[in-house]
Parts: C-alpha cells; sequence; structure tokens
C-alpha cells in the first residue's frame, strides 16, 4: 500500500487519509497507521504522505490542522511561520491586534511593564519613558518634566 493512505485487508485500492492527518509509511492496513498532523504543520486534503506545510505567521496549529490558520494569535501574543502555540509579547513590547507575527517595540512616551501587554501604558508627570520602555526613568535631580506621554 502507497504513502498517505492505507489498504485494509482483501481491498484492491488504497484509503486515504483524512484531512488533518497523514501517513508517511509504506503498507499501512487501517485508519490507525494514518497519523495526526504535526503540531505547528497543517495537513490539508487527504492521502497525504507528508504534512503539507507549515501554519501561518499570525496563527498556530496544535495538532491534526487541516488548514494553515487553525488557530488565531490573541492579541498581546504573536507566533511565527511553524508555531504550534502562541508565544507572549516580551517585556517593552506590545500587540493591540490578534492574528500578528511580531510584537511592537513600546514607543516613546509610553512603558510597556508587563508581558503579553494589549497597549502600553502613558508615561507620566515627573518621569520619562524611551522607546521600549519596561519602567519609566525618574528625571534627574534638580529637574521636573511635566508633562505624560514624554
Amino acid at each position: 500500500c502507497p504513502k498517505g493512505g492505507y489498504c485494509p485487508p482483501g481491498s484492491s485500492l488504497p484509503t486515504a487519509c483524512a484531512e488533518g492527518t497523514f501517513n508517511n509509511n509504506t503498507g499501512g492496513s487501517t485508519q490507525q497507521d494514518c497519523v495526526t498532523c504535526t503540531p505547528g504543520y497543517y495537513c490539508a486534503g487527504s492521502n497525504l504522505p507528508f504534512p503539507s506545510g507549515p501554519c501561518a505567521g499570525g496563527y498556530y496549529c496544535t495538532g491534526g490542522a487541516s488548514t494553515p490558520t487553525q488557530f488565531r494569535t490573541p492579541a498581546g501574543h504573536y507566533t511565527l511561520s511553524g508555531a504550534a502555540a502562541a508565544s507572549e509579547c516580551a517585556l517593552g513590547t506590545y500587540n493591540p491586534l490578534p492574528g500578528q507575527g511580531a510584537c511592537t517595540a513600546c514607543v516613546v512616551g509610553n512603558y510597556c511593564p508587563t508581558r503579553a501587554l494589549v497597549n502600553y501604558i502613558i508615561c507620566y508627570p515627573g518621569g520619562y519613558c524611551p522607546a521600549a520602555s519596561v519602567t519609566p526613568r525618574s528625571c534627574p535631580a534638580g529637574t521636573f518634566q511635566p508633562y505624560t506621554g514624554r
């Protein structure tokens, strides 16, 4: 029996593996010879000897995916192509939108103090925030900055 399916005893033709599965071995005889598509990959169609390809950036595939967009990455997270799970945005970054392949560095005048942040926080008077700030910085002794977002 060829790769991509299985041949039940007495069958003259192979039976295709179902969507979301594949079989990269010859000689399969039962549906159990078809395995669930590998996490991070998708298996579109049937009769596949290998996964179709990696999941798309901004999406992740936990296994058994039949499309490259099995699960959309939530806001505050990101995924690269081939991801099996979403990753949290790092300190100093944020991501307000779902389905993204990267997080954005916190912009000047704002700070990003936690992981998986959806929105940045505006810097307060008496401090300042360079790009990618995790916490506001205090003004040097003898100086004061009276505005927010600096």
